[in-house]
This record gives structure tokens, C-alpha cells and sequence, in this order.
């Protein structure tokens, strides 16, 4: 389950940096 956080908080930095 904190595996599972920790991906989702990747993908959404990373939508961040393309978006930024």
C-alpha cells in the first residue's frame, strides 16, 4: 500500500513537470 502511494505521488510529479 505505501508502494502503491509513493507511484502515485512519481505520476503525479511527473504530470507537474509536464504541465509546468
Amino acid at each position: 500500500m505505501y508502494r502503491t502511494t509513493l507511484l502515485l505521488k512519481v505520476m503525479y510529479l511527473s504530470v507537474l513537470c509536464k504541465l509546468g
